[in-house]
């Protein structure tokens, strides 16, 4: 017995209205997909627009940031905590850590800083390089999860540098830390228009430094952004979804103008790519002095 099936052929007409309603369906599918992944795209966009004047953090948000308590599940933590920068990575690896170290160091060695913050740095391998290289400087890492000694425990530490836990702007207000030189990388972006103006006040900082991704806005998706252009009184919004599933919302933010409605003197501003993440959104980097 003939055990291979037999095939039946379709008349032309038929082959030629089955392939039109396969690709209908399949463009119905793409469609679909399409407008379910641009609704939510939208809900995230209007979450943020709700959010733009949220002068500060509430209790609510804070709790739910303190009980993050690991990074991240991708091994971002494991690579992190254990990036330990020398003079030869510094030198070599233009990373985001590493393009903020290149230009503090000059600032450093002038003498001038005594004090020197870093806002956000859960896992700070930035201060626990400087802190060896400038041993009568006092370096301080502030971030809102509670467990900082355990997020930094396989970095270097040294004497002159200390974590400390809480919301970075109520500890500001409250003249609890207070430093000649305040760093953010990849902080700010988080930090509403408003919100951002209220640290700038408190902090009232002799220089302020700034390493923050600059993808393009939402409103503008096929422009990079200009971060001279944007509007300083109601920053945008864009997000790094180029690099990851469903993409990270940031606030994009004019540094510039916002630091000199503030009384500070802008000596770079500069937007700089990733050489070893070409995918990834370029920095803003921004170093200004108090006038």
């Amino acid at each position: 017995m003939n055990s291979r099936k037999t095939r039946v052929k379709l008349p032309f007409g038929a082959r030629w209205f089955h392939g039109r309603r396969g690709l209908a369906i399949w463009l119905r599918l793409r469609i679909g997909a399409f407008c379910l992944n641009a609704i939510e795209r939208y809900k995230d966009l209007e979450a943020y627009r709700r959010t733009a004047e949220r002068p500060r953090l509430d209790e609510k948000a804070i709790e739910a940031l303190k009980s993050d308590q690991v990074l991240e599940v991708d091994g971002t933590w494991e690579r992190r905590s254990s990036a330990q920068l020398t003079d030869e990575i510094v030198r070599s690896n233009p990373d985001i850590y590493t393009q903020s170290v290149q230009r503090l160091i000059p600032l450093l060695e002038e003498g001038r800083v005594k004090c020197t913050i870093n806002v956000g740095a859960r896992v700070d391998v930035i201060l626990s390089f400087l802190a060896k290289k400038f041993p009568h400087v006092a370096f301080v890492s502030v971030d809102i999860q509670d467990n900082l000694d355990w997020h930094n425990q396989n970095l270097e530490r040294s004497a002159n540098w200390r974590l400390v836990s809480g919301y970075a702007l109520d500890l500001f207000e409250r003249k609890e830390i207070a430093g000649d030189l305040v760093i953010f990388t990849s902080t700010a972006n988080l930090m509403t228009n408003t919100e951002l103006h209220s640290y700038v006040e408190a902090m009232n900082a002799q220089y302020l430094f700034f390493n923050e991704p600059l993808p393009p806005p939402l409103t503008r998706p096929s422009l990079l952004a200009n971060p001279d252009t944007i509007d300083p009184r109601h920053s945008d919004v864009g997000s790094d979804e180029a690099t990851r599933p469903g993409g990270k919302l940031f606030y994009l933010h004019n540094y510039r103008s916002i630091l000199e409605d503030h009384g500070y003197k802008v000596h770079i501003s500069e937007v700089v790519p990733l050489p070893q993440r070409p995918k990834k959104p370029p920095r803003h980097i921004v170093l200004a002095e108090k006038a």
